[in-house]
């Protein structure tokens, strides 16, 4: 049997004061959209492998906050998450008419959402325009840890 210890070294966590939440990827990003109580400590592991309890900071503003990951520490603010998040969530939603295909393919890649796209099958698909409109957008947030964490947390979407 692992101890809470060993239990927070391999798994993505939320702890506050009343509650210890292990947490699936899947459920991070709706974790981080629902969060309402501080104090909270958030830890988000990307391979299950690296210890993130020692290291995690306590966190006492819901707008502005730090996730501790085995990568190091990512500073969320909600005006930029809800400022990003949708357009993020369109380019991971399943293709229109894919809905009920067993691959289920996104416009875009998780790849592609952190470094841009170069396919233009899938501009196409999506919309030249709206693609580069949007491409501008996210380009602000390339190649920073916020967005790195987003992206490893965002979940596919389907409109079926």
């Amino acid at each position: 049997m692992h101890s809470w210890i060993e239990t927070m070294y391999y798994n993505s966590y939320l702890v506050t004061d009343t509650e210890l939440k292990l947490l699936k990827r899947e459920e991070t990003l709706d974790t981080i959209l629902s969060l309402k109580d501080t104090p909270f400590v958030l830890c988000v592991t990307y391979s299950n492998k690296k210890h993130t309890a020692y290291k995690s900071t306590l966190n006492y503003n819901i707008e502005k906050f730090v996730v501790t990951t085995d990568l190091g520490d990512v500073v969320i603010e909600r005006k930029k998450l809800q400022s990003i998040l949708p357009t993020l969530q369109k380019w991971y939603n399943v293709v229109e008419g894919k809905e009920n295909t067993s691959t289920q393919p996104t416009y875009f890649t998780k790849a592609e959402i952190l470094n841009g796209s170069d396919n233009i099958h899938r501009i196409r698909q999506y919309g030249i325009e709206k693609y580069y409109r949007e491409n501008a957008e996210i380009e602000k947030y390339r190649n920073t840890a916020f967005l790195n964490l987003i992206v490893h947390i965002l979940n596919k979407k389907s409109n079926a």
